[in-house]
């Protein structure tokens, strides 16, 4: 019998956009503040050495970063990201309890008792996030998928095997590419950092060759640098690395034991230890 591919309830589909919605609202904050402090300093410059009066233009970059800053402070777009991840990540972490007949879902016959269980703690996630969910645009109206109940009613074997490449296959390469994305972008903004410096350091040394138009770039690139560094804090490769690194590993070690489930009890044992330490993510999530 061939698996069904998964199709996750309304409720994981909506916390995701809602997620990635939000992400990509604060990260669009971030930068379009710091894109108007840079055209600030680029300003600066032609107001100073030129004859042109910009102090209009100046004034209006400054409240459109001013703007972004407020806006950005007081709708927490980055809370409501790290909420919505969260309860999506908590919706997961069900779905594959249920359809592993993992507890509290138990090994049941009959799938009312489980279904009614899965709905409870739905409702529980959505009254702890009321107020992501009260925002969370709702596209469809399932709950309890077909795809969940069809593997539901599979061999332990098959859903084992499911579990496996769908889960935690699925995880562990989420991980380490995750950990190889960040390594990379954390070595290119320090080499880009590193240039910017070298770049404003010559700046101040270039009247002594003859370059006097050279001082003036000095502003603009002390302001590309610091965003440049904020940028870095703020995206925290290095952290993430290691704590991508970590979960890689562990979850190589929740593969290998895999291969002793051989019963019923044994898969339920072994979906719950693994949701357990799948938790640790979402958990973080909440924590920041």
């Amino acid at each position: 019998m061939s698996i069904p591919e998964l199709d996750f309830p309304a409720l994981y589909h909506s916390a995701n956009n809602g997620s990635i919605k939000a992400q990509r609202t604060f990260y669009g904050l971030i930068l379009g503040e710091y894109f108007f402090l840079f055209c600030m300093s680029v300003s600066s410059v032609f107001h100073r050495v030129g004859n042109f009066n910009l102090v209009f233009l100046l004034l209006v970059f400054l409240f459109l970063a001013l703007l972004l800053s407020i806006f950005k402070m007081c709708f927490k777009p980055d809370q409501n990201w790290y909420r919505c991840r969260a309860l999506a990540e908590s919706v997961k972490s069900l779905v594959w309890r249920f359809t592993m007949r993992s507890h509290p879902f138990g090994d049941e016959e009959a799938n009312t008792k489980p279904k009614e269980e899965f709905t409870i703690r739905l409702s529980e996630l959505i009254k702890m996030n009321r107020d992501q969910a009260a925002n969370l645009t709702v596209d469809r109206i399932n709950q309890v998928t077909e795809s969940m109940d069809a593997i539901r009613n599979l061999s332990p074997e098959e859903r084992l095997s499911c579990y496996v490449k769908n889960r935690i296959d699925d995880q562990w390469k989420w991980y380490s590419g995750k950990s190889l994305t960040h390594n990379c972008w954390f070595k290119f903004w320090i080499l880009f950092i590193v240039a910017i410096y070298c770049c404003a350091i010559l700046s101040l040394f270039a009247s002594n060759w003859g370059i006097t138009w050279a001082i003036l770039i000095f502003d603009p690139l002390i302001v590309l640098v610091t965003s440049a560094i904020g940028w870095l804090q703020m995206k925290r490769h290095s952290e993430l690395i290691a704590s991508y690194n970590f979960s890689a590993q562990e979850i190589a070690i929740i593969q290998t034991k895999s291969k002793f489930v051989n019963s019923e009890n044994s898969l339920s044992k072994f979906v719950e230890e693994a949701e357990l330490a799948f938790s640790r993510e979402h958990t973080q999530w909440v924590t920041r």
